[in-house]
């Protein structure tokens, strides 16, 4: 019984290390949130077609955008430079951008589900 005990007191980091654990855990799915999301909010308009817009806002006191998808901060350049590509993959292929916005939207849901059990976003320390 003695050795079990002592065994247990000599590993006191064991919480520690699972909590490690799940803050890399979350790090991650919050890091594929930001890969996949689009930064759009899509309007559908019937016969497979979609309109979309903007989902970056300034914010009121500093001069970076913030995604209301997914909590990004960027820069005007990258928000002109994402909205630039966007219109360009639009006006090219409007179906596929459509299949891809729907694809993406379900796997977006599917890790923001898994982020949500993870506790949310992680904390910048």
């Amino acid at each position: 019984m003695e050795a079990v005990i002592s065994a247990v007191a000599g590993f006191p980091g064991l919480s520690g290390l699972l909590q490690g654990r799940h803050n890399r855990k979350r790090k991650k799915a919050y890091g594929e949130i930001l890969n996949i999301c689009l930064h759009r909010h899509a309007l559908p308009l019937g016969n497979n077609r979609i309109d979309s817009r903007s989902a970056f806002e300034p914010r009121s006191d500093t001069t970076r955008w913030f995604c209301n998808v997914c909590g990004l901060n960027a820069t005007e350049q990258r928000v002109r430079r994402i909205e630039e590509e966007w219109e360009f993959k639009l006006d090219y292929d409007h179906n596929g951008m459509l299949a891809r916005y729907i694809k993406h939207d379900k796997k977006y849901a599917r890790l923001a589900k898994r982020l949500n059990m993870l506790g949310g976003p992680p904390r910048r320390d």
